[in-house]
């Protein structure tokens, strides 16, 4: 919910706000969920604001600085917005299907996605598209099997993937690629030939290219492996346990 005194001061005067701003610019203002209804906000400095699910439904927000401000879920249908300014602004399912005087280049530098609702002529950018998040908890619900892992997000040539690792994987290496292993979940032994290595739940560990290695899960574990795309779970072993082309989660 709103700060009281952060809703009820920008409402009675945004001048006596944009003074407030600039005397305790550390102060983040929070105006989440607030009822803004209609107000009068011209010109009033929010960069940086929390406005998450806030009710700016035909407010006057023209010239308005909302750099950096959080505006996920709210509602600006009919709100008026010439000459604001959205540069890093969260626009992550607001709702501006009606409102006044936006253009493209308006959203072109904010950050927003797939629920973000536009008006008609407005286009989503292009890395409104390609930013998102995904919940691990979902993405290991969605397998029950072992060994198989799965992608989920990619990074100049270099692959996020998920698993769940029981029992003892094969030895191999990779002579070109390295490997990191996130313990998500459970406990996860490293059999190197010269040594083990216990990674528990929250931490990780790198195996280096050209170095052999044995996974080891005496109970269930969920990992989180981010290697080259190149990468092939198997190494330099190609069996029945080898996967060439991992399913694609997200």
């Amino acid at each position: 919910m709103a700060n009281p005194e952060h809703e009820d001061m920008i409402r009675r005067d945004v001048d006596t706000w944009n003074a407030w701003r600039q005397a305790d610019p550390g102060v983040r203002p929070d105006l989440s969920c607030a009822n803004l209804q209609g107000a009068d906000l011209t010109m009033a400095n929010l960069s940086g604001a929390l406005l998450t699910g806030a009710n700016l439904v035909l407010a006057n927000l023209r010239g308005a600085d909302l750099r950096a401000a959080d505006l996920g879920g709210a509602n600006l249908v009919g709100a008026r917005l010439l000459g604001v300014d959205l540069v890093g602004a969260n626009l992550s399912g607001a709702d501006l299907s009606t409102a006044e005087d936006l253009v493209q280049d308006d959203v072109n530098e904010a950050c927003g996605d797939e629920t973000t609702v536009l008006p008609e002529g407005i286009a989503r950018p292009a890395h409104w598209l390609a930013i998102k998040k995904v919940s691990l908890k979902a993405v290991f619900s969605r397998f029950v099997d072992h060994w198989q892992p799965r992608i989920v997000a990619d990074i100049h040539g270099v692959q996020v993937k998920v698993v769940k690792l029981l029992g003892e994987f094969i030895w191999h290496q990779h002579e070109d690629e390295d490997e990191l292993f996130l313990v998500v979940k459970g406990r996860l032994l490293m059999r190197f030939r010269d040594r083990e290595i216990a990674v528990e739940e929250g931490e990780f560990l790198v195996v280096p290219r050209g170095i052999e290695h044995q996974s080891v899960a005496e109970q269930e574990c969920e990992v989180v492996l981010i290697e080259p795309g190149t990468t092939l779970n198997t190494g330099n072993v190609r069996n029945e346990r080898t996967v060439t082309e991992p399913e694609r989660l997200a």
